[in-house]
C-alpha cells in the first residue's frame, strides 16, 4: 500500500497542530484537564461528531458520498471544521496505526 507523501504530510501537520489542544476528561465528581498529546483521543466513528464534543473531523476522499453530506451538514450546524482527505479510508487508517478502514476519524476538544 503506498500512501501520498503530500498529502500524507499535510494530515500528520494537520494532527500535530490539534494534539496541542487541550481536552476536558470528566471523571466522577471532578474535570481534569489533560493534553491531547498523552491522552491521543480521537473517535472513530460515524456518529461521535453528534455524540461527544468534537474540535475538528477528518473524513477520507472514498467514503460514501450520503455519509460525507451528512456529516458536513452537522458540521456545519455545530459549527465544527472538517477536512477531507486525498487518500482512501484505508491509507486513512494506515496513518493512525490501525489495521482497518477509516471512513472518519473525530477529534475531540
Amino acid at each position: 500500500m503506498s500512501i501520498n507523501t503530500k498529502s500524507h504530510m499535510n494530515l500528520l501537520d494537520l494532527i500535530k497542530k490539534s494534539k496541542t489542544m487541550l481536552i476536558l476528561k470528566k471523571n466522577k465528581k471532578r474535570v481534569s484537564i489533560i493534553g491531547a498529546k498523552k491522552v491521543r483521543k480521537f473517535l472513530i466513528c460515524k456518529k461521535s461528531y453528534r455524540l461527544y464534543l468534537v474540535k475538528l473531523i477528518i473524513m477520507s476522499k472514498s467514503s460514501l458520498n450520503t455519509i460525507k453530506s451528512t456529516i458536513i451538514y452537522y458540521c456545519l450546524l455545530n459549527s465544527v471544521k472538517y477536512y477531507i482527505y486525498d487518500g482512501t479510508d484505508l491509507e486513512l487508517g494506515a496513518i493512525l496505526n490501525k489495521n482497518f478502514r477509516t471512513n472518519c476519524i473525530a477529534i475531540c476538544k
